[in-house]
């Protein structure tokens, strides 16, 4: 793993501003006389996009040690730190606070973790180590955000590592745990004067895909429904359903 923790950081402290997620990052590219987008020395390029980067857990036995084994693990945490960006923001300054941006908030649990993690970690173990990082700094916020970049990777809950020193008794699962597979609305119920807004925070959680469009049905005549944002693209993600126009609406009750 340190091999990828090493790839890790040089490609997070190099990142832009106009940087993506399915943007092609190489490793070594210069050694090749290659642009930094090009593949570089390791078997893929570090991107989102399964069309440039397809490799997860199941494919760890194959691997050389140490090069293909960190490349792996590079391969999932930087799938988790797109995914802190994209719920938290780009901070260019590095040196911010851990809670001024989604990059700095990847490096600090990336850097925490390590701390946590047992001797001759396994991938699990460094896994559970950076979850555990985000409970002790945010009390949890980002879990599903983390659970769903190591189970899109075949690092999931119901994932097994085997033995730490072998790469090849662990069991790929893409599955996040069911604390993630959620559509949340708070509150679930509300008073409010005709002429109010009733407004509602909805969580969606793993058991859908990025691009979930909203839509609700039922509320009483003439009020209206509108959820922002709509459709949601960051999963696990939030959007705010708000019933308007009711200032000449009837009596009702509505719960979710």
């Amino acid at each position: 793993m340190g091999e990828g923790w090493s790839d890790w950081l040089a490609l997070v402290l190099t990142a832009k501003s106009t940087d993506t997620g399915p943007t092609s990052r190489g490793i070594g590219t210069y050694v090749l006389g290659q642009p930094v987008t090009g593949q570089g020395i390791r078997p893929a390029p570090y991107s989102t996009d399964f069309a440039l980067n397809n490799y997860t857990y199941a494919n760890l036995p194959a691997m050389a040690v140490p090069h293909g084994v960190g490349f792996i693990w590079a391969t999932m945490t930087w799938d988790m730190y797109w995914n802190l960006v994209d719920r938290h923001g780009f901070n260019s300054d590095f040196y911010g606070n851990w809670n001024t941006g989604g990059n700095n908030l990847a490096i600090r649990l990336i850097l925490d973790g390590m701390k946590l993690q047992p001797c001759s970690p396994g991938f699990v173990d460094g896994r559970n180590a950076i979850l555990q990082a985000d409970v002790n700094l945010t009390g949890g916020a980002n879990q599903c955000a983390i659970w769903s970049a190591f189970a899109g990777r075949g690092l999931g809950f119901s994932a097994s590592q085997g033995s730490s020193s072998s790469t090849n008794d662990g069991t790929p699962a893409f599955d996040v745990p069911p604390s993630c597979d959620f559509l949340e609305a708070t509150p679930t119920t509300q008073d409010i004067c005709a002429g109010q807004n009733a407004v509602y925070n909805f969580s969606v959680g793993m058991a859908f895909t990025a691009g979930v469009a909203m839509s609700a049905t039922g509320n009483p005549a003439p009020t209206t429904a509108t959820f922002s944002p709509n459709p949601v693209n960051v999963i696990p993600g939030n959007t705010t359903l708000t019933i308007g126009n009711t200032a000449s609406a009837a009596f009702t009750t509505v719960h979710f």
